[in-house]
């Protein structure tokens, strides 16, 4: 169910497939340059027989205005100039399927990106998490007349993932606002 104020459901019936929890994860953290790197990264991971568990993207806006706001909020995980994209991408597949998954996935995102870290370290894992989290602290903050940032958070066909960004962008800037993604 997706909406707004006014959205009103039932749900009478719903059925569920569970998985097995696998606490062992995998997180790889690539740098762009580019919204067509990334694009063709992520379609090419997506092409793979092991898919990711988790694939979430930060724009180089929204670094740049978190760490004005609070530099301590992104300390030791990343300093200016940011990238244009970061990407976190998780696989959760079991012992073996994690580490032939991860280095597949390592070989794809070096072929565009600019910088790749893999770990599968919980406590390092937080703390590269916590890159995608920190731009929560845009939703609220409101500096004189000037109110939080958009963040759009969206899903979309990955084949058009640059043709939906470029679009966002080019929306905010003819609206005077600097975008958040």
């Amino acid at each position: 169910i997706v909406g707004s104020q006014g959205t009103l459901a039932i749900i009478t019936e719903a059925t569920l497939k569970t998985e097995a929890y696998n606490p062992q994860t995998a997180l790889l953290v690539a740098q762009f340059d580019s919204l067509e790197q990334t694009q063709q990264a992520v379609l090419e991971l997506l092409d793979t027989s092991e898919k990711p568990s988790a694939i979430e993207l930060v724009d180089g806006h929204t670094l740049h205005r978190v760490h004005e706001l609070n530099s301590n909020q992104l300390k030791e995980l990343a300093k200016p100039p940011f990238s244009a994209i970061t990407l976190l991408v998780e696989f959760d597949n079991l012992d073996r399927q994690l580490k032939k998954s991860t280095k597949r996935a390592n070989k794809i995102l070096e072929k565009y990106a600019k910088s790749v870290q893999v770990t599968s370290e919980p406590e390092q894992q937080q703390q590269l998490w916590k890159l995608r989290r920190a731009t929560s602290t845009l939703l609220g903050h409101n500096e004189g007349s000037s109110h939080a940032v958009p963040l759009i958070d969206g899903n979309v066909p990955t084949d058009r993932l640059r043709e939906y960004l470029d679009g966002m962008y080019d929306l905010f800037r003819a609206s005077g606002v600097t975008p958040g993604l």
